[in-house]
């Protein structure tokens, strides 16, 4: 998704963070192969966004598990061995604040995924807590259900209106990546169950799938029209490109729960020379639902901690509509340093970042900015005219690491009572959760690199590089 007051892909940071790649080392046991054969475990954990940088836990036969500590990657993939004779083994992944721990099961060596989808069908499976099964011993006790269970959940999916990848698809044994057709399912199913009013965690929802109601899975997120062709000039509601899918979406940007913390630091360049010549680092927390002027918009706190550690930050209220596949910007909110008077400034309508274009498409819209301060009288500032263009996947390396990325050109005219100008950038977004990964000026002469990702944590935990 993208950085926050930049105007496209504002959900990206504290929204966000969806896809998947990899392997890699470290998580729990104490085993020891000694002399007994080694097999080897490999998946991704992910629940659209990978489930990065963290432990994996395997609790085998006879209490073993893993020989070396394993840990996903930047894109959730990981890979571990375990002697063959302690084969079943359960497996579980700390998948943060909104769904804690993901629980997996694998009775032979190769790919194993830790998902939702796994941890939900162990539930049914075991018709218990998955960490209550995986704290037990006998493990094996879920494989007589395990098959039956897994075709009843795919079911009420279908029932549900998700569209499953395939007809042989296996949530704990088919291989996955980044953005691919599984990717986008598990993205769906997250933001379906956000977006449940009568299910306020997910473990509400754990309990009642262990109890065989499988009718709580939540609704696939509806999908519009028929693509269209994102001509038109669209008002910032239903302006061209609206009539997207996630099955062609790049990424799909997800809430994160509130009090997420989200810390990430760029490179800044010289557009003249092209050399580095700063670098700016910014915090973000997801403060949750907020109301901001009659609407409803999650709240989120930012600040740019580059040359104060104290800065007094700024909140910027954003909303998801899944249905239109958009991220708007409805505004935000600071103290002026100078009159230390409380400012308020906002679009109308809505500034938009369509996620749900295919490459060529493109969306256009004319918003209005204004401003208040202290609740007086409304200063108009600006009138902006924006064309966004989704060009296509590139592979692209920054400081924090090399990526697949979804390529965006926006054009900009701005105007105000006195002057209008004109700009054209290029952003990239990485793959599947749309972390934005560069900004660069288009000129004539070619694209300079304005800003890149150097690093990216989310609760201090370390995501990027």
């Amino acid at each position: 998704m993208t950085w926050i007051a930049k105007g496209a892909g504002i959900l990206a940071l504290a929204v966000t963070i969806g896809g998947c790649g990899g392997s890699s080392s470290n998580d729990s046991s104490e085993s020891e192969a000694t002399g007994d054969e080694l097999v080897t475990l490999s998946g991704r954990a992910a629940v659209g966004a990978p489930i990065a940088n963290t432990t994996i836990d395997a609790r085998c036969e006879g209490g073993t598990g893993f020989t070396e500590n394993v840990e996903t990657d930047a894109s959730g993939g990981f890979s571990g061995q375990v002697a063959s004779s302690a084969l079943p083994c359960a497996l579980r992944v700390n998948a943060g604040t909104e769904y804690e721990m993901l629980h997996s099961y694998a009775s032979s060596a190769g790919t194993v995924n830790i998902t939702p989808f796994t941890d939900l069908i162990i539930a049914l499976a075991s018709a218990r807590d998955p960490e209550i099964w995986f704290q037990q011993e006998d493990y094996a006790v879920v494989t007589d259900n395990l098959n039956q269970a897994k075709s009843e959940f795919l079911q009420a999916l279908i029932q549900a209106s998700y569209d499953i990848p395939a007809d042989d698809f296996d949530p704990f044994h088919s291989s996955f990546a980044i953005g691919d057709a599984v990717d986008r399912l598990l993205d769906a199913f997250s933001q379906a169950a956000r977006d449940l009013v009568n299910i306020a965690f997910y473990q509400e929802l754990v309990d009642l799938i262990s109890s065989g109601n499988l009718e709580s899975i939540p609704p696939a997120p509806q999908i519009p029209g028929d693509g269209g062709s994102g001509g038109g000039d669209g008002d910032g509601d239903t302006g061209g490109g609206d009539g997207g899918s996630t099955d062609q979406a790049c990424y799909t940007p997800q809430t994160r729960p509130p009090g997420t913390i989200i810390e990430f630091q760029q490179q800044f360049y010289d557009t003249v020379t092209g050399e580095p010549f700063g670098i700016m680092e910014f915090r973000q927390e997801l403060l949750g639902p907020v109301e901001f002027r009659g609407e409803d918009t999650l709240g989120i706190f930012v600040q740019d901690l580059s040359f104060d550690p104290n800065d007094p930050g700024s909140t910027t209220y954003v909303s998801l509509d899944s249905s239109a596949m958009l991220e708007r910007t409805h505004g935000s909110t600071s103290v002026d340093s100078v009159t230390g008077g409380d400012t308020t400034s906002w679009y109308e309508p809505t500034f938009n970042f369509p996620y749900g274009l295919t490459p060529g498409e493109s969306y256009s819209q004319s918003v209005s900015m204004y401003m208040s301060t202290d609740g007086g009288p409304e200063t108009f500032l600006l009138q902006l005219e924006s064309t966004i263009e989704y060009i296509g996947n590139e592979t692209i390396t920054v400081p924090a690491g090399t990526f697949e990325a979804c390529k965006f050109v926006a054009t900009t005219t701005s105007s105000d009572s006195t002057q209008t100008n004109s700009s054209t950038a290029a952003s990239w977004y990485n793959v599947g959760d749309g972390i934005p990964l560069r900004t660069a000026i288009v000129t004539e002469s070619g694209e300079v690199t304005e800003v890149e990702l150097i690093s990216l944590s989310i609760d201090g935990v370390q995501q990027l590089p």
